[in-house]
């Protein structure tokens, strides 16, 4: 490594008096930024231990025993008046800040993570593979000893010895990294506005991880047991029915629908058998009792196992659970949660939802962007008629609808919902067929709707054509396809499937949209109220006494009637009691 450029580097421990004086005489000198890590036993601060603080500069990186000389990182974060700048700061954060104390000075923090993204949401973000191809070839050699000495000696994160060199040498590096991938990306994202933005998210989401939802965790044990006890009354029938041994076996069922006379098409994506996913047995539930179980049972097992489990494992004593919320979890900037899954919950899983309650007098309020994808689509085509529609006094998909179809149509008539999944579907860029297959609807009755949409509302299909026409000349010429939002983000694709640009430059400007929301909420103060993202809809958890104020002051501060052709307006309920009991 002696023409490495991280041949010249110290990695230092804190585990002496002299170690320690030693550190507090190198934090006084002069440098730009430091950089700050954590180890832990786990990844949730709320349960796992913190184990060691790590701080650093370019050069230098020092590991501290939290539990052996936390008074020294302690003293070092709250006395440090520069900048900081960590790789995933919300989770350092938060491991700071339920450990030691540590209030972090948000004004004050970068985050590389954030920043990667921003300049290049395809590539991997985590901070050794970054450091690896931005900084040195062997920033992940540390990793790769550490990864054999626990293997060696069956340890884990928290079992491994401070004190082991490949532990502690280590952690001491990542702060060092962070600062050096800092030197390369910040000036490549400091006058992005998406930055600013992406920052105030990372915070905000802190926030709400740290607060967390309660749940019931008696109503989550209860109904998983009963729903479990239901799944093996269901296999049995399949077996004494249809003498089907594993209702979760593709190939079994598959074969006796064939068998029963239901006709199957769609293929699987290697094309090498017939699908039977959500879609399919949707089409066909009430033509054979067989799909219906399997569709009943499949979503069964996943409300187990994805949701009523983990909420009652993932409780804190206080029965609250603090799901993980990635600001940047998919390549257009829309947030993701784990930990669990919410964010894949049906809007009409009462059981799940029922497990979500408000704190001690308080009541849940949700609120959700109206159409903002049909709205954006509006805007960003410029399609008059698309804008028309949205001033109109009706709904939206009932005024549409009505012009497509020549009728008139109402809420609840099945034609307002097939204008919903076209609309929908051009934001998408998928075509007729899909609508079709999702609609359960005939092809021909697809191809009629979207010809009938396109020929009404020219500038969308005219805007979407634009934009797979530039990139793929942008493509031909060599070039990483790409569309910008709003915020000066620049969201790609990579290879030669161009049509995804339509959709992202629909949900890119949607997840910005949301953020803003965010931050406006945390300027007016509302932002201790907030709990969970999920896709386009904020919850919050306020006292019962103003939380009919503070539904309307939300609805107002997030509506914008300004910024764009359409208004962007939001919509909200109260839940008094569960997620699906409404004030």
């Amino acid at each position: 490594m002696a023409d490495s450029p991280l041949s010249n580097i110290q990695l230092k421990l804190v585990n002496t008096i002299d170690a320690a004086m030693e550190f507090k005489r190198w934090l006084g000198e002069r440098r730009a930024v430091l950089g700050v890590d954590t180890e832990s036993s786990g990844l949730h601060p709320e349960k796992d231990r913190l184990r060691l603080v790590q701080i650093g500069d370019r050069d230098t990186g020092w590991a501290i025993p939290w539990e052996l000389w936390g008074g020294v990182a302690l003293e070092a974060l709250n006395n440090y008046t520069g900048e900081w700048v960590a790789h995933n700061a919300s989770f350092d954060c938060r491991f700071l800040q339920i450990h030691a104390g540590w209030k972090p000075p948000w004004d004050r923090i970068h985050d590389t993570m954030t920043q990667a993204h921003i300049v290049d949401p395809g590539r991997p973000k985590g901070l050794k593979p970054l450091a690896d191809r931005l900084v040195d070839s062997q920033a992940t050699v540390g990793a790769q000893v550490l990864t054999q000495a626990m293997y060696d000696n069956n340890w884990d994160w928290g079992s491994v010895p401070v004190d082991t060199p490949a532990y502690w040498g280590y952690g001491a590096l990542d702060p060092l990294l962070t600062c050096r991938i800092h030197e390369k990306m910040y000036p490549l994202v400091e006058d992005v506005p998406a930055y600013a933005l992406e920052m105030s998210a990372v915070r905000i989401c802190a926030g709400m991880m740290l607060r967390g939802m309660k749940v019931d965790v008696e109503h989550c044990t209860t109904k998983a047991l009963e729903l479990r006890e239901w799944v093996l009354e269901a296999r049995q029938w399949a077996l004494d029915e249809f003498n089907i041994k594993n209702v979760t076996s593709n190939k079994q069922i598959i074969d006796r629908l064939v068998a029963d006379g239901v006709e199957l098409t769609k293929m699987t994506e290697s094309g090498k058998s017939l699908s039977l996913d959500k879609d399919v047995l949707e089409a066909i539930k009430d033509r054979h009792p067989l799909a219906n179980l399997v569709r009943k049972v499949r979503r069964a097992e996943k409300t187990c196992g994805t949701y009523l489990d983990n909420m009652v494992e993932l409780a804190d004593a206080n029965g609250y659970v603090h799901a993980q919320i990635n600001p940047l979890g998919a390549v257009t900037g829309r947030m993701s949660i784990q930990d669990p899954a919410w964010q894949t919950l049906y809007r009409d899983d009462k059981v799940v939802r029922n497990g979500v309650i408000p704190s001690e007098g308080n009541s849940l309020v949700a609120i959700d962007a109206d159409q903002i994808e049909a709205r954006l689509m509006a805007h960003f085509s410029g399609d008059q008629g698309l804008i028309d529609a949205f001033k109109g006094p009706d709904d939206f998909f009932c005024t549409i609808g009505s012009e497509i179809f020549q009728d008139t149509i109402k809420k609840g008539d099945f034609r307002r919902t097939l204008t919903k999944n076209t609309v929908y579907g051009k934001c998408y860029c998928a075509g007729p067929d899909k609508l079709a297959e999702t609609a359960h609807i005939s092809q021909e009755t697809a191809h009629s709707v979207f010809n009938r949409f396109d020929y009404l509302y020219p500038g969308v299909k005219e805007y979407a054509e634009g934009i797979i026409r530039d990139g793929e000349a942008a493509y031909a010429a060599g070039e990483v396809p790409y569309v910008e939002t709003p915020y000066g983000r620049r969201i790609p694709v990579f290879g030669s499937k161009i049509y995804p640009l339509v959709n992202y430059s629909v949900q890119g400007p949607a997840a910005e949209v949301l953020k803003r929301g965010m931050a406006d909420l945390e300027a007016k103060g509302l932002s201790d109220y907030l709990v969970l993202p999920v896709h386009d809809e904020l919850v919050l958890d306020a006292p019962k006494d103003i939380a009919n104020d503070v539904l309307h002051e939300v609805e107002e501060i997030l509506t914008d009637r300004t910024t764009f052709k359409v208004d962007l307006t939001w919509s909200g309920e109260i839940y008094e009691d569960r997620w699906t009991t409404k004030a």
